[in-house]
């Protein structure tokens, strides 16, 4: 029987999942088992994977105990990760009716690849998430740390409920503030100061203010992360992301067309 005591944490570096992660080890005096999956259409994995050690070396500077408690972080590809026929099959039956991210059907790949009894994924504020929002949430055993929810398996649609039966939902009634305050009371807020969340980060390496990410911070708590809003800064943006994809795409075709001349 798994260890209760020992969390399964989709670990990203962001705000959401490194607030799990904190509260687990610093308030509840749990074990962290992270699992990072590396999408090589994501630009800033290298950025992710240097947060995530910069917060491991925070952790530890301020109590050792709770740093020996995060364990090595599980790495896997996600090309490697094979998407079952009927686990195809329900993705498209939800995006029917939801558009859902594909992050959640490649997730639930992994939990059944690496027999992972359940992986706790930090998705704040699920009523802004229609997938979600509408579904029948059961609540886990509690007390807190234990207060997680999941997708009840017998009050939703099968498919919704074949996407996310592997998956723990700790956060999903909270917001960012609500992180943010709790963080706070418990003493690791400036942890949370060294996230990251940018897809598309400038020259300097600063968020770039333009990217999903970035849009969907602006009146949460991390506004104050991302610099403003202006015509100049999106069409520097669009200019520098359009020779990056440019060039990524003709590497891709050009990886192709050699991979056609082996074969």
């Amino acid at each position: 029987m798994p260890d209760a005591n020992v969390h399964q944490v989709l670990w990203t570096g962001g705000w959401d999942s490194t607030f799990r992660v904190c509260e687990l080890l610093l308030v509840h005096g749990r074990t962290v088992q992270p699992w990072y999956v590396i999408d090589r259409e994501r630009r800033t994995t290298g950025r992710e994977m240097r947060t995530m050690a910069r917060i491991a070396a925070e952790i530890e500077r301020r109590d050792r105990d709770a740093r020996a408690r995060l364990l090595r972080p599980q790495v896997r590809e996600r090309a490697d990760l094979e998407i079952p026929a009927d686990l195809a099959a329900a993705a498209r039956s939800v995006r029917a009716r939801y558009r859902l991210p594909e992050q959640y059907v490649f997730l639930a790949a992994l939990v059944e690849a690496e027999q992972v009894a359940t992986i706790e994924i930090a998705i704040d504020e699920r009523r802004e998430m229609p997938y979600l929002r509408d579904a029948v949430l059961a609540a886990g055993p509690g007390p807190a740390p234990d207060d997680w929810w999941s997708v009840d398996p017998e009050d939703n649609p099968a498919d919704l409920a074949r996407i996310f039966a592997g998956m723990r939902l700790p956060v999903c009634e909270m917001t960012k503030t609500d992180m943010e305050r709790r963080a706070k009371a418990a003493g690791f807020a400036d942890v949370l100061e060294l996230t990251w969340f940018c897809r598309w980060p400038t020259i300097l390496g600063h968020p770039c203010g333009q990217c999903v990410p970035c849009s969907d911070l602006r009146g949460s708590a991390l506004e104050r992360r991302i610099p403003p809003d202006s015509d100049l800064r999106r069409r520097l943006h669009r200019w520098r992301w359009g020779w990056v994809r440019q060039a990524e795409s003709a590497r891709i075709r050009a990886r192709a067309a050699g991979e056609r001349l082996r074969g």
